[in-house]
């Protein structure tokens, strides 16, 4: 099937005149008239009856075009939607996070989808760690993680985070900070390693730095479970700064920890070879939404390819 010349009979028919819908579909009269012939030839069959009066459809002509306008309005729209998702506005964006990123992810993503109302966003709770083995695998597009990274992957930095040590707010007059006398020998409840084993990483290197292993009694599988049965008075806790902000827990105090080895920065990160338009839109988006939060002004060149940022995974 030849769509060029369906497309140039159902002009004609619509025009019924030569010149008019040659110029129309912006080809000379003669190229007309050839692909006319041409589509009546296949077919074996004449469209049009050309006379003095003008040129108008046969009866086969007009059953044809009945037939005919439903195949191109389809192919229009399938055009149209290719060329959307070719300029990275439609499509499927897999996206990973972590506890550190959602914050930021909350800024950008709706303002993203806002303006990109066919592109359907998919994510996926999972470590950094594992977010760059997928991302390298292709199963992430895209993912808000810890860094620094390998090299392979680029990265946009997004924030940061740092660990925060929280402990029941009746003993407030007890502790002053992490550094108390009376932290070493209160019990506290982790994370299961396996759910943040990045974020396990910072925490030994912290107790490591102050010279003692802390007694573990419990470990749990999520941050609103650490905060409950701290504010319950069972034990003391390391966590996230970021997963604090949002909970509102009179029975908990909060130290944010100041030392350098508490804190790392976030990034959004994807694959150095990326050349999948959706993708570099979102990484162009992300950078426009975030020069605007920090006093700046968006790229004026929204064809550029964000610049590689390189690092080394810890």
């Amino acid at each position: 099937m030849d769509l060029d010349l369906l497309k140039s009979f159902a002009v004609l028919a619509e025009t019924c005149h030569f010149g008019d819908a040659s110029r129309r579909l912006g080809i000379s009269q003669p190229s007309l008239s050839k692909q006319i012939r041409r589509l009546e030839d296949i077919l074996g069959v004449s469209l049009f009856r050309r006379g003095r009066q003008g040129t108008e459809l046969t009866a086969f002509g007009q059953h044809f075009l009945t037939d005919v306008q439903p195949i191109l309005r389809l192919a229009d729209h399938v055009w149209e939607k290719s060329l959307r998702a070719a300029r990275g506005e439609r499509g499927r964006l897999a996206i990973g996070f972590t506890y550190s990123s959602v914050e930021i992810m909350a800024e950008i993503l709706p303002r993203f989808q806002k303006d990109h109302p066919e592109v359907e966003l998919a994510f996926d709770d999972v470590a950094s760690r594992i977010q760059g083995q997928r991302l390298r695998e292709g199963s992430l597009d895209v993912g808000f993680m810890r860094l620094p990274i390998e090299e392979d992957l680029a990265f946009l930095p997004v924030g940061a985070d740092r660990l925060a040590f929280v402990f029941p707010a009746g003993m407030t007059g007890e502790i002053e900070d992490f550094d108390s006398a009376i932290v070493r020998s209160l019990p506290f409840i982790g994370l299961q390693t396996s759910l943040a084993p990045g974020l396990e990483i910072y925490i030994q290197r912290l107790f490591a730095s102050r010279g003692f292993q802390p007694r573990i009694i419990h470990r749990v599988n999520g941050s609103l479970t650490q905060l409950v049965l701290v504010a319950s008075g069972l034990g003391v806790a390391l966590m996230h700064e970021s997963s604090l902000r949002p909970v509102a827990n009179p029975g908990v105090a909060v130290r944010p920890l100041l030392d350098p080895i508490a804190r790392w920065e976030e990034g959004l990160v994807w694959r150095q070879d990326e050349d999948n338009p959706l993708v570099l839109r979102f990484v162009r988006a992300a950078r426009d939404i975030l020069a605007i939060r920090r006093g700046g002004a968006p790229q004026e060149n929204r064809n550029s390819r964000p610049p590689p940022r390189r690092g080394n995974e810890l």
